[in-house]
């Protein structure tokens, strides 16, 4: 007995699995993480130092599947550099002090939480990175409320976009911008659609986003003066993944654990702040050890040699 073998319905039914097959892998892609990120004058995590990296806002594409590793990092807060060597209370000194401390220290990266000029002037930006360009490890620099007084355009200039997030070990590292709308309103500004929420991040700012302990002296600064930072804290309530934040514009040093994230504000290179003198002029940077998902922090003397608190 003869079998007849219908070949159209058979083609039929190979063009139906091929189909379902097909459209698996597409939903499969789909689902994979994605993180865009933008990197901060930075050719492959050299931060925005003129030496090591390029200015720009170079997009790259980083899956949230990488091995975490230790990360250490030194942040600084609030050099208010000026552009004249004369006068007092300059971090111009404090600054030339540090970058020499940080080239004996085993890190990663370094920070400069914002303010890092006294007027916002192009000029003073030129001695902020006359300063900065003698240093062989990468930094970051965020922008603060004195470094925009014109706008960002001089910052920008300088350092490349006020908005950056990057990808350093694992590790989501994200810096909003700041900005003046009409007189002394404060806002910042990140494009938080751009971020993963799930992966293990670090917030690098220049104002705190949480009140700040009883015991700061907040003297003469307005409402404004905290509220622009605490405006962002609903974005943040959003990450799962968030470790730790790292802010100046204080000038005062405060370290709180709040829903198992740390939040930490670091003192000034200068005496005053808004007019209230906190703790003077700071013969300390901040030093952050990232672990297994966990931020170790505390201040060190720059005067000298490094010695990692962390070994």
């Amino acid at each position: 007995m003869s079998t007849k073998i219908d070949l159209k319905n058979i083609n039929v039914q190979k063009m139906i699995v091929i189909a379902l097959i097909t459209g698996i892998v597409i939903i499969g892609y789909a689902m994979q993480p994605v993180n865009t990120t933008g990197n901060n004058g930075n050719n492959g995590n050299n931060g925005n130092n003129g030496n090591n990296g390029n200015n720009g806002n170079n997009e790259t594409i980083i899956g949230n599947d990488q091995e975490l590793r230790e990360l250490r990092f030194i942040v600084v807060g609030d050099p208010h550099i000026k552009s004249s060597n004369s006068g007092s209370d300059r971090g111009n000194d404090r600054l030339k002090q540090i970058v020499k401390f940080i080239d004996s220290a085993n890190v990663d990266f370094v920070v400069l939480l914002g303010d890092i000029t006294d007027d916002g002037k192009n000029k003073t930006f030129d001695v902020a990175k006359n300063i900065l360009q003698n240093s062989t490890k990468p930094y970051y620099t965020i922008a603060g409320n004195h470094d925009v007084t014109s706008g960002p355009v001089n910052y920008e200039a300088n350092f490349g976009p006020m908005e950056n997030m990057t990808n350093i070990k694992g590790y989501q590292l994200i810096f909003p911008g700041i900005y003046f709308e009409g007189k002394g309103k404060l806002h910042w500004s990140f494009n938080f659609s751009k971020a993963n929420r799930s992966e293990p991040t670090l917030i690098f700012l220049h104002g705190p986003t949480v009140k700040p302990p009883i015991d700061a002296k907040t003297c003469s600064w307005g409402a404004d003066f905290f509220g622009y930072g605490q405006s962002m804290q609903p974005e943040l309530e959003n990450f799962s993944g968030l470790i730790a934040e790292y802010s100046g514009h204080v000038h005062y040093s405060t370290d709180q654990t709040i829903k198992g994230v740390r939040y930490i504000t670091v003192n000034g290179l200068v005496n005053k702040a808004g007019g209230c003198e906190n703790e003077g002029a700071s013969n300390y940077v901040g030093y952050s050890r990232v672990k297994d998902g966990k931020a170790d922090y505390m201040l060190i003397d720059y005067n000298g040699q490094f010695k990692d608190p962390f070994p």
